[in-house]
């Protein structure tokens, strides 16, 4: 089956067709997502999400010939997207352990000077009552 025909059923929806042109350019998409996203994790959850949204607006798209560069412009938008999302869970994460050590080092029972001064007034004691 020609690529056309198979593009004329991804319009209509038909999930074989779909998972047809997912393989034919899953390679050359995921290469591209890779290079800009340098990981195998992220370069796949790019793809796939590019996949979901040519499919998803590919009844407004006209130029059938064409569909290889727009589905790689999706591509590169995805996986500039996905750099973005990592960039802000990593934020995110290192926000969130430094709100923890702000709330442990707040709730905190005794500063730790305190506990050196408290050791040290308790071995006085002690060596004055053992020198008297």
């Amino acid at each position: 089956m020609k690529k056309d025909e198979i593009l004329r059923q991804v319009r209509e929806g038909e999930q074989k067709a779909q998972f047809q042109i997912y393989k034919y350019y899953f390679n050359t998409m995921y290469k591209t997502s890779f290079d800009i996203v340098k990981d195998e994790g992220e370069a796949e959850d790019a793809i796939n999400e590019a996949f979901l949204k040519a499919f998803d607006k590919i009844e407004n798209y006209d130029q059938m010939d064409n569909f290889g560069n727009w589905l790689k412009d999706i591509v590169v938008y995805q996986s500039e997207n996905q750099i973005k999302k990592s960039e802000n869970k990593k934020r995110e994460s290192q926000k969130e352990k430094n709100e923890s050590r702000k709330k442990t080092s707040k709730t905190s029972p005794r500063p730790i000077k305190w506990l050196f001064n408290s050791i040290g007034k308790q071995f006085s004691k002690l060596t004055q009552n053992n020198y008297h």
